[in-house]
């Protein structure tokens, strides 16, 4: 039997990976689809027709809606939620 409170755990951790992955905008799960991808964000600026400082900015947002503090964090949690698959 399953305990009720590892139910309430389980779901309060679904309820926040919907609400983190909602919050990333089509462009930036461009963004971070080329991170997957191990291309460096000149050649993503390049390829997506924006600045480099846009995609850092792009960058920026999605460590801030992920909580996370590095580039490979955020692809790391990315993946956990499913916002990108292998």
């Amino acid at each position: 039997m399953i305990e009720p409170s590892t139910i309430a755990t389980l779901i309060g951790r679904s309820r926040e990976r919907t609400y983190q992955a909602g919050r990333v905008s089509a462009r930036e799960r461009q963004v971070l689809r080329m991170m997957a991808e191990g291309l460096p964000s000149p050649e993503i600026a390049t390829k997506l027709g924006i600045s480099y400082s846009t995609v850092r900015t792009h960058i920026r947002s999605l460590g801030s809606k992920l909580e996370v503090h590095s580039k490979l964090a955020v692809i790391v949690k990315a993946r956990q939620l499913a916002l990108i698959v292998d």
